[in-house]
């Protein structure tokens, strides 16, 4: 519960709609349901109602939210791109800042949640919890994005938790945005009856670039490929490939029915993989045939660079191959510096470490914003990076490492 002192700032806290600078608005939403719209007035305005004021200009407004839970109540009206019903459409520069996850933004199975789709569509999402969406379109069938979809824009996501939501393709977050980021963050318990459980990058007009640091994508689960992170380069007319770095990111109990169980790159789509552990996927999952790749899957000219990286304890299900990674139709799979551990310990053919086993534990809180992969005592992962500039600074969870002689993947047990 925000709280106002005494005399003239307590009056403004009363207000919906705070000046800020020439030409934006702060705006601090009064009410958590989903009335019909009837514009956000002072003591009475819906998490809709500021959004639709923000997209009445092009400036750059902030919507602040307290804590409790946000609902969207109204489902599509079927009416265009109408942002008075269905998920809440952010259509010029908007950010929207909560306070943790104890700040929840529930589509509650009406539709997804936030939707970015406009070129002009940009902002950041800060400290939220967005959940309980499920991606539909006008006509009530199965849409992308069922929590976040965002276009072309390019978008801040920040400290925010992506769960529980549904879609087609793209369960927790669907994007083909030319500059994406993604810090500190939990993609976690999404699904897609498609592909891409967790997030889905396909192509589009400009560079498709995501950055996904410090984050933590888990429990996601697709029909298709991708359990965690799907990149689908395959190109319409005049569209380009996607790219996404990871740094500093645990891929860790993501499952897909058909390949790649936490990471599935194709047609000339690239995964750049560095400093992550990627550990307990599985692919083939329903053991239906066809699914390979239980931890990173690449095919058709799709390319995967992992580097400085764990690999350990995938797997695929009856008839599958390559529990830990898997390359289809073209080599595309190269990386050093990496742990690979049993099963599959040369699958990939990647240069580093091969072992009976990693050494870790289990996907659990060990610190930091996000849930992490301990390395144990005695792991192989232990001090192994020894080149120079190969160290980040700091793991997942900000804990310092050395500046050489760091462990592999995204969390550093010795430290400096």
């Amino acid at each position: 519960m925000r709280t106002c002192v005494a005399g003239a700032i307590a009056a403004l806290c009363a207000l919906a709609l705070v000046p800020s600078t020439a030409g934006s608005v702060v705006l601090e939403p009064t009410r958590k349901d989903d009335p019909i719209p009837n514009g956000c007035k002072p003591k009475d305005c819906s998490l809709r109602e500021a959004i639709m004021r923000a997209n009445r200009d092009e400036e750059p407004d902030r919507i602040i939210l307290e804590r409790g839970r946000y609902r969207i109540e109204l489902p599509d009206s079927g009416i265009g791109d109408d942002d008075a019903s269905g998920d809440f459409r952010i259509e010029h520069r908007t950010n929207v800042i909560g306070e943790g996850r104890r700040t929840k933004v529930d589509g509650q199975g009406v539709d997804s949640v936030f939707f970015l789709g406009a070129p002009s569509a940009s902002g950041v999402l800060r400290d939220l919890r967005v959940t309980g969406g499920i991606a539909k379109d006008e006509s009530g069938s199965p849409d992308v994005g069922g929590g976040i979809a965002i276009g072309q824009g390019e978008a801040i996501l920040k400290r925010i938790s992506i769960d529980h939501n549904t879609a087609m393709s793209g369960g927790g977050l669907w994007t083909a945005s030319n500059d994406l980021k993604i810090v500190n963050s939990t993609i976690d318990s999404n699904t897609a009856t498609g592909s891409g459980g967790g997030i889905y990058s396909g192509s589009a007009v400009v560079p498709a670039n995501a950055e996904i640091v410090a984050s933590t994508v888990s429990r996601n689960s697709a029909t298709g490929l991708g359990g965690g992170l799907y990149l689908n380069g395959s190109d319409p007319a005049g569209a380009v490939d996607p790219s996404v770095r990871a740094e500093n990111v645990t891929f860790a109990e993501n499952r897909a029915n058909v390949s790649g169980g936490a990471v599935a790159t194709i047609q000339g789509s690239d995964a750049d993989l560095d400093n992550a552990t990627i550990a307990y996927n599985v692919a083939d999952f329903d053991s239906s045939g066809g699914g390979n790749g239980g931890g990173v899957f690449q095919s058709t000219s799709g390319t995967a660079s992992i580097s400085d990286s764990i690999l350990s304890n995938n797997s695929v299900g009856t008839t599958g191959f390559g529990a830990n990674c898997a390359e289809g139709a073209a080599s595309g799979i190269t990386g050093e510096e990496d742990v690979v551990a049993a099963p599959g310990t040369d699958e990939c053919g990647l240069t580093g470490w091969l072992d009976a086993s990693a050494g870790i534990g289990s996907l659990g809180d060990f610190g930091g914003p996000t849930e992490t992969v301990p390395l144990l005592t005695g792991s192989i992962a232990l001090g192994k990076l020894t080149s120079t500039g190969s160290c980040p600074e700091r793991d997942q969870r900000g804990k310092s490492r050395p500046d050489v002689g760091c462990d592999a993947g995204a969390f550093e047990r010795k430290g400096p």
